[in-house]
């Protein structure tokens, strides 16, 4: 999982559902995000009764009250192998499924309150050829601020 104001999280977990379903019904499945943004789910045999099925999911993350902000969902098709009894496995997951949707906002719900603060970034003596960075973006002083919560213009992903 990737937010850029995890310091406002205090869990995360992914819900999935069936393809129809309201994202307002009780999910399928819960499925904890753990400390490194990581979540891992091995469905059972009921939901791979079939040789694939369509469900959707959606990422949910709360905060110390219990207000929570959440993607949209997306599409999650799951498959079964052919033999009998046997289940379709991965040595685990490429970098560029891992970064899929990696600097992309899809909030659908916003209700975490974000607390905000200004940071102040000051410096001297840059060598020559060399450039300054703050908050991804090229200055031409060692100056600039940030805000606490999100990136300099208040976004948030």
């Amino acid at each position: 999982m990737y937010s850029n104001y995890a310091s406002f999280i205090k869990r995360a977990e992914i819900r999935i559902f069936e393809q129809q379903q309201s994202l307002e019904a009780a999910p399928l499945k819960i499925i904890t995000v753990d400390d490194a943004g990581l979540a891992e789910w091995h469905p059972t045999q009921e939901i791979l009764a079939g040789p694939s099925r369509d469900l959707k999911y959606l990422l949910r993350a709360y905060d110390s009250n219990g207000n929570f902000d959440e993607t949209d969902a997306r599409p999650l098709r799951v498959y079964r192998e052919q033999l009998l009894g046997s289940v379709v496995t991965s040595d685990g997951p490429s970098n560029r499924e891992l970064l899929a949707a990696y600097g992309q906002n899809d909030l659908a719900r916003q209700q975490i309150p974000l607390g905000s603060g200004t940071v102040k970034v000051q410096g001297s003596g840059i060598p020559a050829g060399h450039t300054v960075w703050v908050a991804g973006r090229q200055s031409g002083r060692p100056a600039g601020q940030l805000r606490r919560g999100g990136d300099p213009s208040g976004g948030r992903t």
